[in-house]
């Protein structure tokens, strides 16, 4: 399979991003995002850039990894020309998706690491916190988990200033659950409790319920390894 790394079109999304995000920066106060939609529309969209993401989404369903790759970078085009960037970076991580899906990794990590940079740029502080989860997890498949650590690490530290959102507190339950499965859980413990108070903030309950029980499972293990 061909794989197409969209490095070109990123050089002319850069030199774009740079005289239009200075203009959006006039209107944006860059304040705390509100919580993201699904990104893939319903089935028939009416808008052009949803119906590309759709196509894109159902290529990927059927492994169809080229055809997968140009209605991104079409959605891509059309959300840019409207200003929508925020949802153009995201689809950046899409991308990386699909590189990884097929196990190019190397192209994955470029796109996974372009978004996050395009997240920073327009100020979408919780998109890049997210987007950095993304690459964390790619260095598991790697089978670098150290890596993968200094991710979420980056991840947590990013967005921990945020006002609580349900992005934030699952940026929080990956560093965590990353603890919990090496077994780390003096580590795990306030990571997943931060998680837990912000989905208790939000009054998310299934959010908290699936934290709570994590932190019983966490200080169970705890229990069991006590001598004596």
């Amino acid at each position: 399979m061909r794989s197409l790394r969209p490095i070109e079109f990123k050089f002319i999304v850069s030199a774009c991003l740079i005289l239009t995000l200075a203009g959006a920066a006039l209107i944006n106060n860059f304040h705390a995002p509100p919580e993201e939609g699904p990104l893939t529309p319903p089935i028939d969209s009416p808008d052009e850039a949803g119906r590309y993401i759709q196509m894109a989404s159902q290529n990927f369903f059927y492994h169809e990894y080229d055809e997968a790759l140009e209605n991104y970078q079409h959605a891509i085009q059309i959300l840019e020309a409207r200003g929508d960037f925020r949802r153009a970076a995201r689809l950046y991580e899409s991308i990386g998706d699909v590189h990884k899906f097929f196990h190019d990794l190397q192209a994955a990590e470029e796109n996974y690491i372009f978004a996050i940079d395009y997240h920073a740029r327009i100020g979408d502080t919780i998109g890049a916190g997210k987007a950095m989860t993304h690459l964390a997890e790619l260095e598991i498949e790697k089978g670098a988990p150290d890596n993968a650590e200094i991710w979420y690490v980056k991840a947590v530290d990013t967005v921990k200033t945020l006002e609580p959102s349900r992005a934030q507190a699952e940026v929080y339950e990956r560093l965590g659950r990353y603890y919990w499965n090496a077994k780390r859980d003096a580590d795990a413990l306030p990571i997943i409790a931060r998680a837990r108070d912000i989905f208790a903030a939000l009054k998310h309950q299934a959010g908290y319920d699936h934290m709570a029980a994590l932190i019983k499972a966490v200080k169970s293990r705890q229990r069991s390894q006590q001598p004596g």
